[in-house]
């Protein structure tokens, strides 16, 4: 009895604790629908869509997952994302799939492109503080991006003797 209990606490633990120790593994459907798709072999994953119709809402919730995973990068989300578009949207084509999935897919897409579209202009904001408003509501003091020809260029330039400076002709000189 005792070796009873201990074994099914035993199972219950392990039940319990493994699928979050273990990751899923693609199948080998994602896999060849994948390599398929990003080899633009529309006939070869046309075929698999129609072969595997009945777990197609399944592997692109398994996609949906993964993309979801806090381990991922905004490029690595954002390709799996679009092969669970492409593997719901063929669903809807050529099995006359639910096209909730794609819905699904697509406002999961979007959010992760404002998402990204956000962290970007943090990011910018940190690297360009001269933009802050200043305590009068006025723009910063600095006065932008420099022109077209670049800041290496306008650098390279500072303290060179008008004669020697390449890419000057004699007519631009008594222009400037």
């Amino acid at each position: 009895m005792k070796k009873k209990t201990l074994f099914v606490i035993f199972a219950f633990l392990v039940s319990a604790v493994l699928p979050f120790g273990a990751k899923a593994e693609e199948s080998a459907f994602i896999k060849d629908f994948t390599a398929s798709y990003k080899a633009m072999k529309s006939d070869r994953a046309a075929a698999l869509v129609r072969q595997y119709k009945s777990a197609i809402s399944a592997e692109v919730e398994f996609l949906i997952n993964e993309a979801a995973s806090k381990d991922k990068s905004y490029f690595e989300k954002m390709d799996i994302l679009d092969v669970a578009n492409a593997l719901a949207a063929m669903n809807i084509e050529w099995n006359a799939g639910d096209a909730g999935l794609l819905k699904k897919v697509e406002d999961i897409q979007k959010k992760e492109i404002a998402e990204e579209k956000k962290r970007v202009e943090e990011k910018e904001k940190k690297l360009r503080p001269h933009d802050a408003q200043r305590g009068d509501g006025q723009a910063g003091a600095c006065p932008g991006p420099l022109p077209a020809l670049g800041a290496q260029a306008l650098f390279q330039m500072q303290g060179v003797p008008r004669r020697h400076r390449k890419n000057e002709t004699r007519g631009e000189r008594n222009l400037a």
